[in-house]
């Protein structure tokens, strides 16, 4: 590091009748002066004996440095505080200052526009060093700043295929490959500063969603992973200026940051199944920084997105789309991303079609899947295999459910036309296309006369 780079301690207090350290909390700090405090104070929640807090003040333009200072000074916690000044150098790099200078046995990061819970923290720690995991990792929730509210992190459901009822459950990569499908938010866990060396983790210098490479390595790394079953992390939304809810070149950053956690899943070899849980949780954040790009540079990122994942072995893909996607709109997603289809990509950011409630939805959402989705993966049929024809069925079972009877006959007509040259090159699916044909003709004439007698 450089001399006009390098950080300088600001402000240090260590209680000396501390014992050792459980947790080094590592905070970066860029001009977040309106919710700094509260964020400092939730760590302290659950008691101060047992942790260190790590500011990292990287470089903003407001009055953080001196909040921080003045926070440190007034209150009696923690067992040690250090606060570092550096000049700005990005989130990334600001963790690394924190974490050369930690000394608990865990390590632990936090933005200083969220909070956690610091009583799930004390605990999922003290597991962790009698049972000596690597990593422990903890559920997070939304809080949302204009009314306070909360509600549950995407990744709720991955949480109750890995831990169900338990309130805590040990796995490891081999034993569990969809551990790889949890929120890739390094501020969930605690981690074991040794491991965390040893393993040569660490956070892509000057990226955006940094998180991802890291999330991958450890995991693989890791032998003993805790799955604390608890909320303790709190990502605040609808605040102004917060940078995952910005719509900016950076965007792009996400691209590199995929790139690295790529590599990371392909040079360590991991197992189909733990590749395809890779590759939805790659999906699901490539397509979501796509949607948040500035709408003159979206065309360009999926264009560059898709050579990402053409690195990806098409078995892991496959396989996600069988048995990790969750949704329709999941699966529609990682389709586009994966056979280069710019069209659907770009339609998707305009449609929400996950699970809409108003059967009245159903009649844009079935013009979407059927010219959009059902035709690109037909096409792609007789480029592998007859395997395939079941995940445009699988991608359709939920709307199918739901749809009325009107936009479901028309539907299933048209699907055995578009499936039915296929049938000539595919004997197999020939009782399918007849069987789509003659359901839909006869939900048809079912709706036509009961919307005769109607009148």
């Amino acid at each position: 590091m450089c001399a006009a780079a390098a950080e300088a301690i600001f402000f240090e207090r260590k209680d000396s009748r501390s014992s050792e350290l459980l947790i080094s909390f590592i905070v970066p700090v860029y001009n977040a002066a309106a919710t700094l405090v509260r964020t400092l104070e939730s760590i302290c929640a659950a008691g101060t004996e047992f942790l260190e807090i790590i500011i990292v003040h990287d470089g903003g333009t407001d009055n953080s440095l001196q909040i921080a200072e003045n926070w440190a000074k007034a209150r009696e916690c923690p067992a040690r505080i250090l606060l570092l000044d550096q000049p700005n150098r990005g989130a990334a790099a600001a963790r690394m200052t924190g974490v050369k200078y930690a000394q608990g046995t865990y390590i632990a990061f936090l933005d200083s526009d969220d909070h956690i819970n610091a009583f799930v923290y004390r605990q999922m720690a003290k597991n962790a060093a009698s049972d000596g995991w690597d990593i422990g990792i903890c559920r997070s929730a939304v809080w949302d700043a204009t009314d306070a509210t909360t509600y549950s992190f995407y990744d709720w459901h991955v949480w109750e295929k890995l831990c169900g009822p338990d309130a805590l459950s040990v796995k490891s990569l081999a034993t569990a490959p969809l551990l790889l499908r949890l929120e890739p938010n390094a501020n969930t866990r605690i981690i074991k500063r040794h491991f965390f060396q040893s393993a040569k983790i660490g956070f892509p210098d000057g990226l955006l969603f940094e998180d991802l490479p890291p999330h991958f390595l450890g995991l693989i790394k890791a032998t003993r992973v805790g799955l604390f079953n608890a909320t303790g992390y709190y990502y605040t939304v609808s605040r102004r200026g917060k940078i995952t809810e910005s719509r900016t070149m950076r965007r792009f950053d996400m691209l590199q940051a995929g790139l690295i956690a790529t590599n990371i899943l392909i040079e360590n070899r991991v197992s189909s199944s733990a590749g395809a849980a890779g590759t939805a949780a790659l999906a699901r954040l490539v397509f979501w920084c796509g949607q948040m790009a500035p709408n003159s540079t979206r065309e360009q990122y999926f264009k560059e997105s898709f050579s990402l994942f053409k690195r990806l072995p098409t078995e892991w893909k496959q396989s996600a789309l069988r048995t990790i996607c969750v949704d329709t709109r999941e699966r529609l997603v990682l389709l586009a991303l994966s056979s280069s289809d710019l069209l659907l990509a770009l339609k998707l950011c305009d449609y929400t079609l996950t699970r809409p409630t108003n059967k009245s939805l159903f009649s844009p959402y079935r013009d979407v899947a059927l010219k959009l989705a059902v035709r690109p993966m037909l096409q792609g049929v007789g480029r592998t295999s007859i395997g395939i024809l079941s995940v445009p069925l699988r991608v359709l079972s939920v709307p199918l459910r739901v749809m009325e009877s009107k936009y479901l006959a028309e539907f299933l007509c048209t699907l055995a036309n578009e499936l039915r040259p296929m049938a000539k090159r595919f004997p197999a699916i020939a009782n399918l296309v007849e069987g789509l044909h003659q359901a839909g003709g006869s939900m048809w004439n079912r709706t036509t006369r009961t919307s005769r007698k109607g009148f």
